[in-house]
């Protein structure tokens, strides 16, 4: 199994090329990650190499356990699991923002 640590930041609009790696063969993905104000959670959004979107704005809330697949509703795409890793025992699995890489990362898994 692979596991990758995506190197998100606090900047509430992020976007980074990122390439997963794949049973027969690597997958490039762009993952744009952002703070929505509002509604007080992170979103991610996911496209191809090309900037065609796969999934669009899936809130980055940790519900099923602190380890919840934030795919879970997409495994037909063939993504693997993103998951919130907490870095200590008393989380919630719901970053805040200024949460990345203090107290959460953001982690890939197939």
């Amino acid at each position: 199994m692979s596991l990758v640590t995506i190197p998100l930041t606090n900047d509430p609009n992020q976007s980074l090329a990122v390439t997963l790696p794949g049973d027969t063969q690597n997958i490039p993905v762009r993952l744009s990650v952002s703070w929505n104000r509002i509604a007080g959670y992170w979103t991610l959004s996911i496209s191809d190499s090309n900037d065609t979107p796969i999934v669009v704005g899936i809130p980055m809330l940790s519900s099923d356990g602190l380890y919840g697949d934030l795919l879970a509703q997409s495994k037909y795409l063939g993504l693997g699991t993103f998951f919130i890793n907490p870095l200590s025992n008393n989380l919630d699995g719901i970053p805040q923002l200024g949460d990345w890489g203090i107290n959460y990362t953001l982690c890939w898994g197939d």
